[in-house]
């Protein structure tokens, strides 16, 4: 919890995302990273059997504030979180430069969720890496209700493990932010880029990648919350 969060946050649970020691991906901060294929292939495998989950991304949005790109304090968590619509069902998904502060400070975060509520952010560095997905879908996984532990993905740190429970799985189907069209199942995200400047969109849009957090050999250790 987050002492200084407005009344509608304060009932709102954090989970952080921890990482190894592993190399930090060599790519610039400022990038929107969603890797939907792999988040698709999480959210389906055999464990959601007739029911598998469609990760369905929207444009991406652009946040112009230097102050949130490092998210160190109870302060910073709670103005950016603040600008998600907690209630969802579209989940809003921040990309920031840094995370050390999600429930509590740590320098090792590297992606933070609410529990059982929309809203997550991550550092887009890690999301970037060979990680990405599975960092992604950890902090989904916060917001479809799981907590840390189950049968891979959402263990607290982060080991190339991303496998799915059939009791998380059951959760997860639960969950209000699971949406249903003639389609099937999906998750609806909005991705939201923090920067500090404006940031004009190459012609054929973002660059879609994927990473999940790990301590860098040149950067401190990190963590996904």
């Amino acid at each position: 919890m987050i002492s200084s969060l407005s009344s509608t946050l304060r009932s709102l649970s954090y989970a952080a995302a921890i990482g190894l020691a592993l190399t930090a991906p060599s790519v610039q901060a400022a990038t929107v990273t969603t890797n939907e294929a792999a988040l698709d292939a999480i959210y389906s495998q055999a464990t959601f059997g007739n029911s598998p989950i469609d990760v369905r991304f929207n444009a991406t949005q652009t946040l112009v504030n230097a102050n949130l790109l490092n998210i160190d304090t109870a302060a910073k968590s709670s103005t950016l979180f603040g600008l998600a619509n907690s209630a969802g069902p579209v989940i809003d998904m921040f990309f920031v430069d840094t995370i050390d502060y999600c429930g509590g400070y740590n320098v090792n975060i590297v992606g933070c969720g609410f529990v059982g509520a929309a809203g997550l952010m991550v550092e887009s560095i890690w999301a970037a890496g060979s990680y990405g997905a599975e960092l992604l879908a950890h902090e989904l996984g916060h917001n479809l209700g799981l907590s840390h532990g189950g049968c891979g993905l959402m263990g607290p740190a982060l080991n190339h493990n991303t496998c799915l429970n059939a009791s998380e799985v059951s959760t997860i189907l639960l969950s209000s932010l699971v949406q249903q069209d003639r389609n099937g199942l999906y998750i609806e995200i909005n991705p939201w880029l923090v920067t500090a400047a404006q940031v004009p969109l190459p012609a054929a849009g973002w660059l879609l990648i994927g990473g999940i957090g790990a301590l860098a050999a040149a950067r401190r250790r990190r963590k996904a919350a």
